[in-house]
């Protein structure tokens, strides 16, 4: 189950992985023609960049996590109702 949940994350890594790779091609290209008000837009998207990329990051550590959360919170319910933990009724 992880890996599937892991997937779409990694895709989206990989995504901006390239992007990030496009941006600071066009940063040295307009570094090297000297085109400073260009670059300095560029030099904030690629921030923007390294700061999704930090929160697919932060994502993908945290997956499983959630996954176990998601696990324990049915037997929570059931104790809250009165019953035991080990109560195989609904």
């Amino acid at each position: 189950m992880g890996q599937e949940r892991a997937r779409p994350v990694q895709r989206q890594r990989e995504k901006l992985e390239r992007e990030r790779a496009h941006y600071a091609n066009a940063l040295a290209a307009l570094e090297a023609k000297g085109g400073t008000e260009a670059a300095t837009r560029l030099r904030e998207e690629l921030g923007e960049i390294g700061k999704a990329i930090a929160d697919v990051d932060y994502r993908a550590a945290n997956i499983r996590a959630g996954y176990v959360y998601m696990n324990l919170q049915p037997r929570r319910v059931r104790r809250a109702h009165g019953q035991s933990r080990h109560d195989s009724s609904p």
